[in-house]
């Protein structure tokens, strides 16, 4: 889709690779938008890899990575100007 990365305004990061990928894998089980990215340099974190989704399915994101014991590390929202601030 086109107009993706626009819609994808919440980057979450992980303490692991294991784990945003193991995230990744539960929340396109549930069905969820999502889609992995570099972790920006801007955004310090242990894992270089990290999970952009819609900030308005972050309830539903909750209940599932909780479900399986997946934990978020930080949570960012997409400023006007592009960039991530911590929500």
């Amino acid at each position: 889709r086109c107009c993706m990365s626009l819609e994808l305004n919440m980057l979450l990061t992980f303490r692991t690779t294991y784990r945003v990928m193991a995230a990744d894998q539960a929340l396109a089980a549930a069905g969820i938008v999502r889609g992995l990215t570099p972790t920006p340099a801007t955004i310090k974190s242990p894992c270089g890899l990290s999970l952009r989704a819609r900030g308005m399915d972050w309830p539903n994101i909750q209940k599932c990575l909780a479900a399986r014991q997946l934990e978020v590390e930080a949570r960012y929202g997409l400023t006007d100007a592009g960039g991530w601030q911590a929500i």
